[in-house]
Order: structure tokens, then sequence, then C-alpha cells
């Protein structure tokens, strides 16, 4: 088995909306939950068009992984 490449917060960030986006598309596009979350994550430039969908996102690797931001 291959080792799995190491991600950058941005780029797990574009993995996950992908992967949730193929599971509403495979699902039919029937839940609605899942496209208002998507159209949240989806913004121009590798931005989120919720701004504090970003900041939950930085706080989820700081649950997996202990990451936190230098207070400013």
């Amino acid at each position: 088995m291959s080792t799995l490449p190491t991600l950058t917060a941005d780029q797990a960030y574009q993995a996950m909306r992908a992967f949730l986006e193929a599971y509403w598309a495979r699902g039919g596009r029937t839940d609605e939950q899942i496209a208002i979350l998507l159209s949240g994550m989806t913004g121009g430039a590798g931005e989120t068009a919720d701004p504090a969908m970003w900041g939950d996102w930085i706080e989820a690797i700081g649950v997996v992984t202990g990451f936190r931001l230098p207070e400013l």
C-alpha cells in the first residue's frame, strides 16, 4: 500500500469539499443541508464563501492535531 500524501490545510479543505460534493452528487443532490454547506464552502481563488467556515476548519484541524493559531 502506498503512503498517502501530506496535505496543507487548504488542500485538505478542498479535498473535504470535493468529497462532500461527490457524496451529494451520488445521492441525487437531494440533501438540502449538504447543498447549503457546499455553498458556504465554495468561494473563489481558494477562499470560502463564508469566512467563518475557514475558522471552523482550522479549529477542526486543531482537534485532531493539537494545532493552534497563535493569538493575535
